[in-house]
């Protein structure tokens, strides 16, 4: 739930079908949620949830402050394409490092209609390099007692796309 939020920033139409954004943002969260990785466990007793990777959610105290960008192009009805980019700077209560959260973030969608019944939709994803922990544990260790280290987990981008073809005009 948020504490304190604001935003400050600009809206503009620069040209017919082009619109571009660009705000900073500052916001104050109490129980922000965060995965946690666990480790993984030794004697377990093949339950199968904890024989992965596995997380558990935890709640703390977030300060947010980013700065966020979009542009948009609406070539017709039917034709547009969006670029969104998003940098954040996360600060947890007690000075922790917030773990598995990307400064930079990016989402790219796109519409196009290529005849009357032929429509090609895509999305994409991009979420950059975050810090996650890792834990060293030696066998018969009990995990609470399990050292963590800090690792840079690449980034990742993710892409979707579909292709619809219209049977009937009514629809």
């Amino acid at each position: 739930q948020y504490k304190h939020q604001g935003e400050i920033g600009f809206h503009a139409h620069p040209g017919s079908g082009l619109t571009f954004k660009l705000y900073v943002q500052y916001s104050q969260v109490d129980h922000f949620p965060l995965f946690k990785r666990l480790p993984y466990v030794h004697n377990n007793n093949d339950i199968p949830y904890r024989l992965g990777n596995a997380y558990e959610v935890i709640y703390d105290n977030m300060n947010q402050m980013g700065i966020i960008t979009a542009l948009q192009m609406r070539f017709s009805e039917y034709n547009k394409i969006s670029l969104e980019t998003r940098y954040f700077e996360y600060q947890r209560a007690g000075d922790l490092k917030a773990c598995n959260l990307p400064k930079l973030s990016l989402e790219v969608q796109g519409n196009f209609r290529l005849a009357k019944r032929f429509f090609i939709q895509l999305n994409g994803q991009f979420m950059g390099k975050r810090e996650s922990q890792k834990y060293n544990i030696t066998p018969l260790q009990d995990q609470n007692d399990a050292f963590a280290t800090l690792e840079t987990l690449p980034s990742v981008f993710s892409v979707a796309s579909e292709i619809t073809w219209k049977i009937s005009d009514h629809w």
